[in-house]
């Protein structure tokens, strides 16, 4: 490590965060080197990655779906990333604030002016505008002053828009009152994931800075949805590791840093959340973006498609545990000591699993196919010791096990072992 990069100042900010100076060092590096591009194996088709299911099966999975959630064994939980601010929506409104002329010229700037009063956030708008200006939207309009409204809208002295996350802001006119991106969350929530005690499950991974507001907005809605839905909530929030901060640079490569002299960090992406989420208490979590919403007459195809995915998931589930017991049914046969031994070695946990099957053909050759089944539904299994994995079956699961003394047990038998031929590979 270069002993010269940081300040004992920079050291004390990178300790606050979570970040030793070996990992800030190696961030510095990565980024003067670059980043080299990913090799491209091949493109994702039916035989590769892509699971094709006809239309006359998909009512079969959707139903498989809600005899999981009616089971009493559901666990789901809704997570949705919700930290992203919503500056980038407002960038062209910004840019006719700093413009050196009044009134709207540009073809999008008219849109936004002709249209204004099909925003859901229009009446509050107004509002602002009244008690900031003393005029209408309509007269503010009249009058010229286009800009006066934009500051209304994205200003603190407003509405703020322009500093608030974007679950925060009114995204949806209805004929009851609007409703923000966080609400549509909460009613796609009692629509797909639902249990047999009507409980709806959300966690949000929010920005520190807007948690109260998040809390607050949730805690005045949430009994009114609950008993427009007939359900209860239970709504968590988490806040994204400051330990995931990247470091900025120059373009010249150097730290880049504030007036004040300190470092300049830049939040993780998504992939940051990983963390977040392996510690939710549940089997099954379905993941979507906060601002990934549509209004209430176009949910229909989503909770369609999300009853579907999870129906395939929990079909895939009951595959993977019929090859995990008759995997320990042969293994028991063949060897009553090693499935003995493994099964003293690979404690009841849950498992965090992205599964491929590797499939032998009947002439005998290594690999016919590998096809990954992935979406953004993580499957997390209760496994029995009873069905552990043996030597007796040629399948690999990408396992990601809390206990790493396990995992490498089974890595080991799964090394080793020798094919099984599976007459019928389709997911039931």
């Amino acid at each position: 490590m270069d002993n010269g990069l940081f300040t004992p100042q920079d050291l004390e900010e990178l300790s606050a965060r979570g970040i030793t100076p070996e990992a800030a060092a190696h961030q510095v590096e990565e980024i003067r080197k670059g980043f080299p591009y990913l090799e491209i194996l091949a493109s994702a088709s039916l035989e590769q990655g892509i699971l094709r299911v006809e239309t006359s099966e998909e009512a079969g999975y959707m139903d498989l779906w809600e005899e999981y959630l009616l089971s009493g064994k559901a666990s789901v939980y809704k997570m949705v990333p919700a930290s992203g601010a919503a500056s980038r929506m407002f960038k062209m409104l910004y840019n006719f604030l700093e413009a050196p002329y009044t009134a709207p010229e540009k073809p999008e700037e008219e849109r936004f002016f002709s249209h204004i009063n099909q925003f859901a956030f229009y009446e509050r708008l107004n509002e602002a505008c009244l008690r900031n200006n003393w005029k209408s939207i309509p007269k503010l309009i009249a009058a010229g002053e286009y800009k006066a409204i934009v500051e209304n809208l994205l200003l603190p002295k407003g509405l703020g828009y322009g500093s608030k996350p974007k679950a925060l802001l009114l995204f949806h006119n209805y004929k009851e009152a609007p409703r923000t991106s966080a609400e549509e969350h909460l009613v796609e929530g009692a629509l797909y994931a639902r249990d047999r005690e009507g409980m709806v499950r959300l966690h949000f991974t929010v920005s520190p800075e807007h948690r109260k507001d998040f809390e607050a907005l949730v805690h005045s809605l949430q009994s009114v949805y609950e008993d427009l839905y007939g359900v209860r909530y239970d709504i968590s929030f988490s806040e994204q590791l400051p330990s995931t901060d990247t470091l900025a640079l120059t373009p010249d490569g150097e730290l880049f840093r504030t007036d004040t002299g300190h470092l300049l960090f830049r939040p993780g992406g998504h992939g940051a959340l990983i963390h977040n989420l392996g510690k939710l208490p549940t089997d099954v979590v379905f993941i979507k973006n906060i601002d990934n919403v549509v209004p209430d007459p176009y949910k229909g195809t989503t909770i369609m498609y999300k009853k579907f995915l999870g129906g395939v998931l929990i079909a895939l589930r009951r595959q993977i545990f019929s090859y995990l017991t008759l995997s320990s049914d042969l293994h028991t046969r063949s060897s009553r000591k090693s499935s003995a031994s493994l099964r003293g070695n690979y404690p009841s946990r849950y498992l965090k699993i992205w599964i491929r099957r590797i499939v032998v053909p009947s002439n005998g050759s290594k690999v016919a196919s590998i096809a990954p089944y992935a979406s953004a539904v993580w499957c997390a299994t209760k496994v029995s010791p009873v069905v552990a994995p043996s030597s007796s079956v040629s399948m690999t699961a990408a396992v990601l096990c809390r206990s790493l003394r396990a995992r490498r047990s089974i890595w080991r038998m799964l090394d080793n072992a020798p094919s099984l031929r599976l007459e019928d590979t389709s997911i039931p």
